[in-house]
């Protein structure tokens, strides 16, 4: 078989009818993109794939599943703790105007008085603070609570079961993976206001 030559001038014609693009676009992001996640999976799950491939029956596809749902749960999870970290980072100026001069445990009004300061300027982790120390003062006065306690063991010791509620959720807000807003732990002091009062 002997190979034909094209005629040129029906090739071009069958191009311009057609509207082929002649000229290969230079890639975007994404086809830089999908090469690496192709790389990466081709790294990290052909050996896995091949390990697999052998089990028979079930085993195999149940067996990718799961090593697939931990390697995301794996990439979920600290993602989701570099969020908090960034999250909870107070910029450095906020961190040393508290810790340059925090009210004295035994006032209850001075831990008020910051509490609606950082309140005022948006400073969600120093204003729990301060509402902590507030609500000790507030249940057994001056001096007495420790910063070790839990706002929980802070009731226990106080005595006082009708704060136990609004208690677990400040606990929630400092110690959970949740920072509140400030209208939330404004409606918190206010539910405290009302139990205390």
């Amino acid at each position: 078989m002997n190979p034909v030559t094209a005629d040129p001038a029906a090739v071009e014609r069958v191009l311009a009818e057609t509207g082929v693009e002649r000229v290969v676009p230079p890639p975007g992001w994404t086809g830089y993109l999908q090469v690496l996640v192709d790389a990466v999976t081709e790294r990290f799950f052909s050996p896995i794939g091949q390990t697999l491939a052998g089990a028979r029956g079930w085993f195999g596809p149940i067996a990718t599943i799961v090593v697939a749902v931990a390697v995301v749960l794996v990439v979920w999870l600290f993602l989701a703790s570099l969020a908090r970290r960034r999250t909870d980072r107070a910029p450095a100026s906020d961190v040393r105007r508290t810790a340059a001069a925090p009210p004295s445990p035994q006032d209850a009004r001075a831990w008020r008085e910051a509490l609606e300061r950082r309140l005022e300027s948006g400073q969600v982790g120093p204003a729990l603070e301060a509402l902590w120390w507030w609500l000790a003062c507030a249940l057994i006065g001056a001096g007495a609570a420790e910063r070790s306690w839990t706002s929980r063991e802070l009731v226990a010791r106080a005595g006082r079961p009708e704060v136990a509620g609004p208690a677990r959720e400040l606990d929630r807000w400092l110690y959970g993976p949740r920072r509140p807003q400030v209208p939330e732990i404004r409606e918190l002091l206010a539910r405290l206001d009302r139990v205390l009062a």
